[in-house]
């Protein structure tokens, strides 16, 4: 997306006196050069200038001797955080049925930006917390058949994601009949969603990247 926004501002620069698609003052068309880097049209010249990581790309034009200097602002992106959530031990399981969740879900405040999820080798097993505007929610799920299919925790810990993220979910969460959420030593969230149809299930899965503690 940054790169094609760098290309658009690119040749608006590089279009600064003619426009797209026009002819120079003496008639000439675009023509470019490996050798020097430089583009020339016509009797307009453009240079470029760029010092490496982080630096402004800068492009210098001449035209009949008046000089326009255009910069574009450039940076480095962050690494890509590695979302293959099978490369890291799952040390937090718990398998419930969706309506539970559902539930949950209709009691946070969507105001908030923090969701935390608690599991436990003790009731509650499992605890949903958010942090909203108006104050925070916390629901518990105990050790009981008719909440909870099944869970295992290997290390105690909370962990807390972007509610805006986990919200994302909602639709296939509201679709579906059981749901998996599991936590890996890294710190990342994977929901799973398991949607039955009339001769067969599907499943829908989500994973989502731990909130960095400020």
């Amino acid at each position: 997306m940054y790169f094609g926004l760098f290309v658009v501002k690119l040749i608006e620069c590089l279009t600064l006196f003619y426009g797209p698609g026009s002819t120079g003052a003496s008639g000439g068309t675009v023509n470019s050069s490996s050798e020097d880097s430089s583009l020339s049209k016509g009797s307009t010249t453009a240079q470029f200038a760029y010092d490496g990581s982080g630096s402004d790309f800068e492009i210098m034009l001449e035209d009949n001797g008046v000089i326009s200097i255009c910069r574009l602002a450039t940076f480095e992106p962050e690494p890509i955080s590695d979302l293959e959530f099978g490369s890291s031990p799952v040390i937090q399981t718990v398998i419930l049925k969706s309506e539970w969740l559902q539930d949950a879900f209709d009691e946070i405040d969507s105001s908030g930006d923090i969701i935390m999820f608690s599991i436990s080798n003790s009731s509650p097993i499992l605890k949903v917390m958010s942090l909203g505007l108006n104050g925070s929610t916390e629901i518990k799920y105990l050790n009981n058949d008719k909440l909870l299919d099944s869970f295992e925790c290997i290390e105690e810990q909370e962990s807390r994601f972007k509610l805006s993220l986990v919200m994302k979910c909602k639709s296939a969460l509201n679709l579906s009949e059981k749901t998996k959420i599991s936590i890996n030593k890294n710190g990342f969230l994977l929901l799973q969603f398991k949607i039955s149809h009339d001769t067969s299930s599907s499943f829908v899965s989500f994973v989502i990247a731990p909130q960095a503690l400020e």
